[in-house]
């Protein structure tokens, strides 16, 4: 489960279960950079403390679901602004 807090709004969830996905967004069009945007998939598996679940970040398209729920993802960066956002 994928839970962000922002100081000015209630915690936003949504199933994400099993694993980790980090995300860096560095400016401009909030889309992948795939599609031309800045947000780029941090790829692999790594520990990594920074992680608030359990650690490790197991990478987009591992564990229980064979999809990311994109959409929620990117409107919570979108929200963030610049810089890593773990789910």
């Amino acid at each position: 489960m994928g839970i962000t807090t922002i100081a000015t709004a209630a915690a936003e969830e949504f199933e994400n279960p099993s694993h980790t996905v980090a995300l860096n967004y560095h400016g401009g069009i909030v889309a992948y950079q795939g599609n031309g945007g800045g947000v780029k998939i941090v790829p692999g598996i790594f520990n990594d403390s920074r992680d608030p679940y359990d650690g490790v970040v197991e990478g987009y398209g591992e564990g229980s679901t064979p999809f990311e729920p994109e959409t929620q993802m990117l409107s919570i960066i979108s929200s963030l602004g610049k810089g890593l956002s773990f789910f």
